[in-house]
This record gives C-alpha cells, structure tokens and sequence, in this order.
C-alpha cells in the first residue's frame, strides 16, 4: 500500500517535473550513475549506467536507454526525460600547474635529477583525478643532460583519467650508466609450472635492466633459462625459446 501510495506521488510531480526535448550533465566520475542524471527518491534505484565517455566526449542515453537499466517494478518511480546527453567535465591546467604537477609527481630512477620542465602553455584533461605519475621513456647508459618527451598520467582508484605529454630535461649520474644487475649477480628466480610455483637463486650470465630478458643459470640445478628480470632481485623463468 505504502509503495502504491509513493508512485501516485511521483507520477503527479513528475508530469510537471520532467523537461522535454535534450538535457546535458557533467559527470567526473569512471562510471555513470543514474542518480547523477536525474533525481531519485529511492537511493537503491542509483544503477550504473556503464562507463563514462573519454576525455573530451560525450554519450547520448534515450528514455528507453534509462528505462531498460530500472527493474521493471521501479520504472514509475524515477521521473524520466526523452533524452540526456552525459559530457565528461574537463578542467584546465595551465604551463605553472602542470609544472609543479610534474615536479611533485617525479619519482627518479636511480642516478637520475630533474632539471627542467617545459609543459604546453594550457591542457585540458578530465577532471576528477585523484593521483598523478610522470613515466618516462628508458633512458640511455651514459651520464650528462638529456631532453625526453614523458607522459604525465592522471589516474583515480588506479584507472587512467588522463595523459598529458609533457617535454622534460634530466640529469644522468655516474649511477644512471650502469645497468640494474651486473653479470654474475644473484637474484630470486621464479619458476612457475601450471598450478606450482617454485623460488631458487640464480645466477644472472649478463648485464641487464629490469624489464630484460636475460640468460641465467640456476644454482640448485646447474640448468640455464631465459628469464625476464622483474627487479634487481629477482627474475620470472620463461617458457620456450
């Protein structure tokens, strides 16, 4: 009876409630809700409509489009448009933002300084980021100053927002020419076999960085492998060639 009385309720207002013809919501979140495109008097009605569009985007969801999302018991009680246009809000950031942006997100390798940053005069990304990264391209084995092209990437809750390409300058130290593990180092091996994992020390048979393949051989055994080096400590056997 109570639930009968709350949609006569809404129907009425509703009437007079719902505009014709298209509206437009900014949305800053990864995923639309339904809450966020027109008002609800029951929050458990709050279904999640999909991903929001890219940066810069738009998608377009009809009545029917909404209709469909609702549990068929419930399509009376959310007063509906024709259509709504859902728009991913961008926000601007200008040449000093970005810069201190990069400056405070800089993580540096190892025997690597930040000298310089030259971002775009004024970018506009989505707005509703939370964290910030700067990635840079692998740089080369030897010492002195260096121009690269790295990419800002503005993340929230670990998924991608944004990326912003951005020109800096670094500083390569004496300890930025040598590689992340040296021939004859030893480092954890993990060979992994369907459902088994098994952890021995190997011996490294060349110089390499992480992220490398390289040849190792496992002391236990005395068997070489290939195995990419997932740290300066340790490495992932491969299968194959």
């Amino acid at each position: 009876m109570r639930r009968a009385i709350l949609i006569l309720a809404v129907l009425l207002v509703s009437r007079s409630a719902v505009a014709d013809g298209l509206r437009e919501v900014e949305v800053t979140g990864m995923r639309v809700h339904l809450g966020e495109l027109v008002t609800l008097t029951d929050p458990t009605l709050d279904v999640d409509l999909g991903a929001s569009p890219a940066p810069g985007g738009t998608r377009l969801y009809s009545r029917a489009d909404l209709e469909r999302a609702l549990p068929d018991d419930a399509r009376l009680l959310v007063a509906l448009p024709e259509a709504i246009r859902v728009v991913r809000k961008m926000e601007q950031l200008d040449a000093p933002a970005l810069e201190r942006l990069v400056r405070k997100s800089f993580v540096p390798p190892r025997g690597v300084t930040l000298s310089s940053v030259q971002p775009a005069p004024r970018t506009a990304v989505a707005a509703g980021w939370t964290q910030a990264r700067v990635i840079l391209p692998k740089l080369p084995k030897r010492t002195g100053a260096i121009h690269v092209s790295a990419m800002l990437e503005l993340r929230t809750n670990d998924a991608l927002v944004s990326r912003v390409p951005v020109d800096v300058e670094v500083q390569l130290g004496p300890e930025a020419a040598l590689p992340d593990v040296v021939h004859g180092a030893v480092v954890s091996l993990v060979v992994r076999r369907g459902a088994v994992e098994i952890s021995t020390d190997a011996v490294v048979l060349g110089d390499a960085d992480v992220g490398e393949v390289v040849t190792v051989t496992a002391r236990a055994t005395g068997r070489t492998l290939r195995a990419r080096l997932t740290t300066s400590r340790s490495a992932l056997a491969l299968e194959g060639p």
